[in-house]
């Protein structure tokens, strides 16, 4: 039976993210509505204070071959089941990753099914070198995940790594700031 778009829906409200209101429940991330408040909090400081300011977006995105690739194959719902404990799998071990990686006053949010935002009080210049580091993790974990694919029916999907990221210009407001960096 090939995979209709409705799978493919079926797999991203698989990956759906829930929340208490506070943290991410699959991730320990914040919630996006705890990091928009957040996000605005730090927007009004920065202004006031003309201090800087950036936000980072990182994630993956299945490129139009994969799509292309799962709406037309023969994958049965087990198959399914497989992927999506695969992909929470790398949001999750990403998760931790990236907040190992960020300082105590550097917040990091789910903001997607596989992408997060990262709020930092600093220039672009000290945001290029974070971009850095967090774009290996992002490497080196989709490796991984693609190793974990091997001899299923999934081993030929490809993950890109996207990293954006902005900093703060006066009186910019919060949906300016986080388009900003949207995929």
């Amino acid at each position: 039976m090939a995979l209709h778009p409705a799978w493919i829906a079926e797999i991203f409200h698989g990956l759906d993210f829930k929340n208490n209101g506070e943290s991410d429940l699959a991730t320990g991330t914040l919630a996006p509505i705890k990091f928009y408040e957040l996000t605005q909090r730090e927007l009004n400081y920065a202004n006031r204070a003309n201090s800087p300011l950036t936000m980072i977006s990182i994630g993956y995105t299945f490129n139009k071959e994969t799509l292309l690739w799962l709406e037309n194959s023969d994958i049965s719902k087990t198959e399914i089941e497989f992927l999506i404990s695969e992909i929470l799998d790398l949001i999750i071990s990403v998760a931790a990753k990236v907040s190992k990686t960020l300082r105590s006053n550097e917040v990091v949010a789910r903001l997607g099914v596989i992408t997060f935002a990262i709020l930092i009080r600093d220039d672009a210049t000290a945001a290029k070198i974070l971009t850095a580091r967090l774009l290996s993790i992002l490497e080196a974990s989709r490796d991984e995940f693609a190793n974990n694919l091997i001899g299923s029916a999934f081993e030929l999907m490809q993950l890109e790594v996207n990293v954006l990221c902005n900093s703060y210009k006066a009186n910019t407001n919060l949906a300016q700031f986080l388009s900003s960096v949207n995929f």
